[in-house]
């Protein structure tokens, strides 16, 4: 099994911030022979489906996919292109700088949908004709502007028309016209930036709750409100994921993984990740290096 790839922006790319490509073309002359292996992105990416059917990898789970599907691809987030056929749309990749600048609207994009991919599935399905129809013009207007020049004002313009669409797939929400507390929806995001910080350290909601300067309750009852899950199984979802992510690196072995992951002994993760996944950690690397 070779170590993950890992993509990040071309340096004379990164200034500008993202890239855009008609589907077929990329699919065509685009990185052929590596695709379909698991890679893990450094950036985030949309794929828009116009036409066509496939089939793509997400943090080790397979999405099927057909005309009038998005797809996305968080930050750090794992990935492949499985199978495709007689595809079209658009894909874009750009950095969390991009969408960031001037707006801080979106600046806790990989926490929120629809690239939280512990909320919603990455897989997004337009049934609405006139969203269908409105989103098909912006992504169209974001290629065409792309591919005119690479300016200032063109940045800006692509900013603007990128902000207009994920603010248009943010209606089709099932939360987005909830009435939620906006201290729960903080602190629900500030529970995840610190999982993501202190996994290592501590697994303990207690431990969270201190830290977030909040009680017990209150946490589990927000985690309960998102993820329908309490605060504890939503820390070993957590757990979990990153565990499938260390063990599909090949650097990255079993003793690491449970190390990183914040467990005193090989054997106590062996079981908490069989617990969870119904396999041994030696199965799960073993299925990797089969695909």
């Amino acid at each position: 099994m070779k170590n993950i790839q890992e993509y990040t922006f071309k340096k004379e790319q990164e200034d500008f911030g993202i890239n855009v490509w008609e589907l077929d073309y990329f699919l065509a002359n685009y990185d052929i022979q590596n695709r379909s292996i698991p890679h893990r992105l450094k950036f985030y990416a949309i794929v828009f489906i116009t036409e066509g059917t496939g089939e793509h990898l997400i943090d080790f789970k397979t999405y099927s996919y057909k005309k009038n599907d998005m797809l996305f691809v968080g930050k750090n987030q794992t990935h492949a292109w499985l199978k495709q056929k007689n595809v079209k749309g658009y894909i874009a990749i750009f950095t969390q700088d991009f969408l960031n600048e001037n707006q801080q609207t979106f600046k806790d994009l990989s926490y929120s949908y629809p690239y939280n991919s512990f909320l919603h599935s990455p897989k997004l399905t337009i049934t609405n004709t006139n969203t269908h129809y409105t989103l098909v013009t912006v992504f169209t207007l974001i290629y065409k502007e792309f591919s005119l020049s690479k300016t200032t004002v063109s940045k800006q313009i692509i900013q603007s028309l990128l902000r207009v669409a994920f603010l248009k797939i943010k209606t089709l929400s099932k939360q987005f016209n909830l009435e939620q507390n906006k201290s729960d929806i903080s602190l629900f995001i500030q529970f995840q930036n610190q999982l993501d910080k202190n996994i290592s350290i501590t697994r303990n909601v207690n431990e969270y709750c201190k830290i977030l300067n909040t009680t017990y309750r209150k946490l589990n009852d927000t985690c309960k409100v998102f993820t329908h899950k309490t605060a504890k199984s939503f820390i070993d979802d957590v757990i979990i994921l990153k565990a499938k992510q260390y063990l599909s690196d090949q650097d990255k072995n079993i003793s690491i993984t449970s190390y990183l992951l914040g467990f005193e002994e090989v054997s106590n993760f062996s079981k908490f990740f069989k617990k969870h996944t119904s396999y041994t950690p030696k199965q799960f690397i073993a299925s990797i290096k089969q695909n």
